[in-house]
């Protein structure tokens, strides 16, 4: 199995209940994978584009482009939230050597304009696991 870049995820946490910035995001394209109360002054929700992309830079972009169009109360929504990370998701895999993955300055301004953060989470790929523990 190849390295490849999966997907981009938007995680945001919040005091507030997220519900109504998903049904704001939902229809700029900005789909909720889910939005949970995870105690009694915390919520988490996290995010995905309806789109796929071969890359994070155009995803994160797009991303953006919905916040960019939320309504003023979706705005103190996004605002509210402690957490606003766009986490870049790569498989792991035996080829090739590397990946290279970039994210330009421009974005990473808009990023930061946002009060985001840029995280990364590299998930093992399962066939590549049980390889290396056959030639164990």
């Amino acid at each position: 199995m190849p390295i490849e870049y999966i997907n981009t995820d938007l995680d945001v946490e919040s005091t507030k209940d997220l519900n109504p910035l998903a049904v704001e995001l939902e229809k700029l394209g900005v789909s909720a994978l889910n939005v949970m109360r995870i105690d009694n002054d915390r919520w988490v929700a996290n995010f995905e584009t309806a789109r796929e992309f071969d890359a994070p830079e155009s995803c994160i972009h797009a991303m953006l482009d919905a916040i960019d169009q939320l309504s003023t109360a979706g705005r103190d929504d996004w605002q509210q939230c402690a957490k606003r990370e766009f986490n870049i998701g790569i498989r792991s895999g035996a080829e090739p050597h590397s990946l290279g993955l970039h994210l330009s300055n421009p974005l990473l301004r808009r990023v930061a304009d946002e009060g985001a953060t840029v995280g990364m989470t590299i998930y093992r790929d399962i066939e590549v696991d049980k390889t290396d523990r056959t030639q164990s």
